[in-house]
């Protein structure tokens, strides 16, 4: 049964596929259009002399030019951005990145009303010229479009515009100073060699008309935001000329829940169950090694709690706040046990009757006073550190 319906919805398909294939026909319009297009192809690309190897660059500094050429004007536009993985042990950023570029190329400009009104045509990426600016900063970049899929749009101004997508591994230099409340830059650069600042000039800028779904992280990272800039600096070959690098900075913030749920909360209960195993009643000297057994389990504990931290940060001179946590906890408890040691010795046991008066003789002990100060140090340390949390 479950065949046959599968097959039936495959002839549906098929059917409503071809219906819409024999829909699309050569009309009149449809006809006029490949031949205005190929005619401005003709007179562009054929018989207009336009040359893809030739630069349209200016780069005549003589100074007797009376009419000054604008420098050559690119624009790169971030539009879409997908978090694949951030390695802090290796500092490298992989992600799904879409990027344009725009740039005016006036040997292919036309008026439109010599062409029935055609103002855009899209051709191969491989027909006109392209500009230098390449990806820079980053371990390796591989373009998503095979070749065959690769277009340009063509506008009747002379502007080319370029959608590329492409999957990439930047470096990214990590502070994990406040792990895992931190936020990270990461960086994706773009620069020309060839041609200095004297000549061409870069804009970057993000496609902010779109929501914010663009820019996407994954489970353990959130993308805050994404903001262009541009520097100057000077080539190692060549000093006295300039050059333009566009960046684009990427604000990452960390998702901290996982290391709460699995780091910070059981120190915190292993701590607090570790005083109250130590510090219940008073220091007999026949519980002694009891007590202290209970402190070295929970300090053995942590010791693989702070491996699991130390397997999630970059192995640098910057020690992470989580670690100070997690060291701090078992200083406390390394304390506790000190103090069983020193101040344990035979004490007579209370004969009281009653719970109140029990109680009233616990509280004024020299036991609970023990037992509020170490609680105390763990809930100023649990405290301290969720202060960082923004």
């Amino acid at each position: 049964m479950i065949t046959e319906i599968s097959l039936l919805f495959t002839i549906f398909r098929v059917g409503v596929t071809a219906d819409l294939l024999d829909e699309f026909r050569l009309t009149d319009s449809y006809k006029t259009y490949f031949d205005v297009t190929s005619r401005l192809f003709n007179d562009k690309f054929v018989n207009g002399g336009y040359r893809k190897e030739i630069s349209p660059i200016f780069t005549i500094k003589a100074l007797n030019v009376t009419d000054p050429v604008p420098r050559f004007p690119v624009q790169i536009t971030f539009i879409y951005f997908r978090l694949v993985q951030l390695d802090a042990q290796a500092q490298l950023m992989t992600a799904l990145v879409e990027f344009s570029y725009k740039w005016p190329d006036l040997r292919l400009q036309w008026n439109p009303a010599e062409y029935s009104g055609l103002d855009t045509i899209w051709l191969k990426y491989d027909t006109v010229w392209f500009p230098e600016n390449v990806i820079s900063d980053t371990q390796e970049f591989i373009i998503i479009n095979p070749e065959v899929q690769r277009t340009v749009r063509l506008s009747s101004n002379g502007t080319v515009a370029y959608y590329f997508s492409g999957n990439t591994r930047a470096s990214c230099q990590m502070n994990v100073r406040v792990f895992p409340f931190d936020t990270q830059k990461c960086e994706i650069g773009f620069s020309v060699e060839t041609y200095g600042s004297d000549f061409v000039t870069a804009t970057g800028e993000t496609a902010s008309h779109l929501d914010d779904s663009i820019y996407d992280g994954n489970g353990e990272w959130e993308v805050l935001d994404i903001k262009p800039s541009k520097k100057i600096y000077s080539s190692y070959n060549a000093k006295e000329q300039e050059y333009e690098y566009i960046k684009f900075t990427l604000h990452l913030k960390r998702r901290p829940h996982f290391y709460i749920y699995v780091i910070v909360l059981p120190c915190f209960m292993l701590t607090l169950l570790s005083i109250v195993g130590m510090f219940w009643n008073a220091h007999i000297k026949e519980e002694k090694l009891t007590k202290l057994s209970i402190g070295l389990t929970s300090m053995m504990s942590m010791t693989l709690l702070l491996d699991m931290m130390a397997q999630e940060i970059p192995k640098n001179a910057t020690f992470p706040l989580l670690g100070f946590y997690v060291i701090i906890s078992i200083g406390i408890i390394a304390l506790g046990c000190a103090v069983v040691v020193i101040v344990s010795s035979p004490q007579p046991r209370s004969r009281e009757k009653f719970w109140s008066e029990k109680v009233r003789r616990y509280l004024c002990s020299r036991t609970f006073v023990l037992q509020f100060f170490f609680q105390l140090m763990n809930i100023i340390n649990f405290i301290v550190l969720f202060s960082f949390w923004r």
